[in-house]
């Protein structure tokens, strides 16, 4: 699912985006799931790390980025093998 920014300030977490944001992950998991499709959730690893936001609340930082494509490499990884 896509990594959606979850702050209005790099320290405030915007709780009714982080509930929209898990209706529509629960909702593409649920479809994923009926067609046998794997889904790499990038949102969960950023969510749990407010400080991987840089202040815009958009972008992340240089490290979330390595995180991220760690992540999607290790997913990539286990779908190929």
């Amino acid at each position: 699912c896509t990594p959606t920014s979850l702050c209005n300030d790099i320290l405030v977490i915007d709780e009714e985006r982080v509930k929209v944001i898990r209706r529509r992950n629960a909702i593409i998991q649920k479809l994923a799931d009926k067609y046998h499709l794997a889904v790499d959730d990038l949102f969960t690893p950023m969510y749990s790390h407010p400080e991987y936001h840089v202040p815009d609340g958009v972008h992340f930082t240089l490290e979330a980025q390595k995180v991220q494509a760690k992540i999607v490499a290790d997913f990539i990884r286990d779908q190929i093998f």
